[in-house]
Parts: C-alpha cells; structure tokens; sequence
C-alpha cells in the first residue's frame, strides 16, 4: 500500500495538511477511500468531491485575482507615467510659444 503522508484529521494541523493534500489533488482518493472506510460512503464522496472543487474553484479565482491585480497596476503606473510626459510635453510647448 502507499503511504502518502500525513492524513488524518486527529488534529487541527493534520486536518488542515490533509485539506491542503486534497486541494493540491495530491492523493485525494486515498483519503476518500480511507474516509468511506470510517464512516458513510456518500458522506465520504460528497465530503471529499466538495472540498475539491469548491477549495480548487477559490484558489483558481485567488490566482486570477493576485494576477488581475498586477496587471492593473502595471497599467495604472504606465497610464500616469503617459501623463507625465504629456504634461511636460504641453509644457515645454507653451514654453516655446
């Protein structure tokens, strides 16, 4: 049998590094059939099938989000730094006239 780590949920840091295991879809089914094992085998795949896609979907949308937000503020640096130049463009022009 493989052993994959530290799964359990004996305590609240091997509950969240088996969270955090099944997240990342590092040996989720191993944990599912361990839990179908212990208790009720819907509860078990309801349980494990929900913490994937709904902690997969939040991480996903994290990502996009750090990501989006980089991208913003590239842009809004870019935007004010193309300001600066016409302000000081329009300047050396009324300068000049």
């Amino acid at each position: 049998m493989i052993n994959y780590g530290i799964t359990s949920f004996d305590n609240i840091v091997d509950g969240f590094l088996t969270i955090f295991q099944m997240v990342t879809l590092e040996g989720w089914a191993f944990i599912m059939y361990n839990m179908m094992d212990a208790t009720m085998d819907w509860l078990a795949i309801f349980v494990c099938v929900s913490v994937v896609i709904l902690c997969g979907f939040f991480l996903v949308n994290v990502i996009l989000a750090v990501l989006a937000d980089s991208i913003s503020s590239d842009e809004l640096e870019d935007s004010v730094e193309i300001k600066k130049r016409s302000s000081i463009t329009s300047s050396i022009l009324r300068a000049q006239a």
